[in-house]
């Protein structure tokens, strides 16, 4: 088979490396790892894989230091494009090996006075006031410059902007991801012990208050559609059966609703609706902007707080934990609308950003007889693009962006099988080794308590009670020398040897 992409010079021949079908998965390091379905279904593309997982690691680690977690952070692992994570706690292999007892300590008084201050309150205010207009000027610093208008070169070093640019907002994501939960997780944690409710039935006590969640932009989305009710003319074009594109082009020309029009696009067109550049942005979905256009216009809203609901909840808490109640449930809905800001004003934006100059880098290389498909572009990382814009010599490409690659890769994007699964049963149940023994309990040191909420619970690592040896060599789902379903075989891989 030959490579579509080349130097122009000479087609890469294929090799076991760049054109294997059938890619072999290993373990990428010790311990127990679990497939990242929740955000990412199918392999990430190369331009995102680096920057998002140094980002995410970053941020992670630095909100659970500052709320005091016994959680670290979570150790991402990109395995033939898929994500693998894995839970590190605090204190295990630390820069100066394990924690002491006062760094533990430290640690948990932390947490304790986060509770007791209130951190959130403080983290949601730096968001709104320093951080979101810092990183929605960032934002509109990458938007004002046109992808089309620069020269290879430029588009190159743009290119790089776009990739830092895209660490920097994984960073800032997951920077407020532990303030984004801890309140609400200490909804949870008391009002189940006190009603009995399920995690649901107390979540739903949150609707309503994160605006944002009913759509990008919902703020210019809210003033277009009171455009559009005052206006006949944009009203008759939103009627029209005219295709979508054609729609918003006629609302942006409108006497009445265009500026307002033009508003909305400007600050939804390059939103992502995923997490990777191999995502589509909101622009390139003029059918869905249209919908969610008639929708403002006809009144439609996220639902409103249950106040029955919430009667019937709190109809269940004892008299002894009322006030409490009522303060997490405050503190949680006060905080909720940051679990969706944090992705919205950050990675959302910055991801959709560079996707459009990685498919204006496509473009390129598309007509230049490079590439096969402009789309393929998101699946090159900023060397390989560098290297192809500038008419240098190729690396080495994978083989999604030959000819035929399409299909291939259309159907690598299904979840990975088992690792291990090729191997024999004596060889696969070696991989299952034992579990370390328990922490020692000095490891641990006593949890300082609140004066103020003595009931509630400081968190402990989960590390100190391991399963019992029973437990421990059950077969794991998907294990057996049958082959495993797609989902089973991906979730939970294997404890590597060594």
């Amino acid at each position: 088979m030959t490579k579509v992409i080349s130097d122009g010079t000479a087609a890469l021949p294929p090799t076991e490396v760049n054109m294997r079908d059938d890619p072999v998965f290993g373990a990428p390091g010790k311990g127990s790892w679990e497939l990242e379905a929740t955000h990412f279904q199918r392999p990430l593309t190369r331009f995102a894989a680096a920057a998002s997982t140094a980002g995410f690691t970053r941020g992670f680690t630095e909100g659970t230091a500052r709320y005091g977690l016994l959680l670290d952070h979570v150790r991402p692992a990109i395995v033939n494009g898929f994500m693998y994570t894995q839970p590190v706690m605090f204190g295990v292999d630390g820069p100066t090996g394990s924690a002491t007892e006062a760094e533990m300590q430290a640690r948990i008084g932390t947490s304790v006075r986060a509770f007791e201050e209130k951190l959130w309150r403080k983290d949601l205010e730096q968001w709104d006031s320093v951080d979101k207009p810092a990183a929605i000027v960032k934002h509109r610093a990458l938007q004002d410059v046109d992808p089309t208008a620069l020269s290879d070169e430029e588009l190159v070093e743009h290119l790089g902007r776009c990739r830092d640019h895209v660490e920097a907002m994984w960073y800032l994501h997951h920077k407020y991801t532990a303030t984004a939960i801890v309140p609400i997780g200490d909804l949870l944690a008391g009002a189940q012990e006190w009603t009995g409710a399920t995690a649901g039935e107390l979540l739903e006590l949150l609707r309503g208050t994160s605006p944002i969640s009913s759509g990008f932009a919902a703020t210019e989305l809210n003033v277009l559609a009171r455009s559009i009710a005052t206006s006949e003319s944009a009203q008759q074009v939103l009627r029209a059966a005219a295709p979508p594109d054609a729609t918003l082009d006629a609302l942006a020309a409108d006497p009445d609703a265009g500026a307002d029009t033009r508003a909305y696009l400007d600050a939804v067109r390059f939103r992502s609706i995923g997490y990777d550049v191999g995502d589509l942005i909101a622009g390139e979905m003029p059918e869905l902007l249209v919908e969610a256009i008639r929708a403002a216009v006809a009144g439609a809203a996220a639902a409103p707080q249950d106040d029955a609901k919430l009667a019937e909840i709190k109809a269940r808490v004892p008299a002894e934990h009322t006030v409490e109640f009522e303060e997490r449930l405050g503190e949680a809905r006060l905080i909720n609308r940051l679990r969706d800001e944090r992705g919205v004003y950050s990675d959302g934006w910055g991801t959709g950003l560079a996707r459009r100059a990685l498919l204006e880098a496509g473009r390129r290389l598309h007509s230049a007889g490079k590439l096969a498909d402009p789309a393929h572009a998101v699946d090159m990382d900023a060397a390989e693009l560098a290297a192809l814009l500038r008419g240098e010599p190729a690396p080495v490409l994978r083989r999604w962006h030959s000819a035929t690659a399409g299909a291939r890769r259309g159907r690598s994007r299904t979840l990975p099988r088992c690792w291990g699964r090729t191997l024999t049963r004596h060889r696969r149940w070696s991989l299952f080794r034992p579990l370390p023994a328990a922490a020692p309990g000095q490891w641990v040191p006593p949890c300082p308590t609140s004066p103020k909420y003595p009931r509630r619970r400081t968190p402990t690592p989960c590390c100190t009670a391991w399963p019992s040896t029973t437990e421990r060599t059950r077969a794991p789902r998907g294990s057996s020398t049958t082959p495993p379903t797609s989902r089973e075989s991906s979730r939970v891989m294997s404890w590597s040897p060594g």
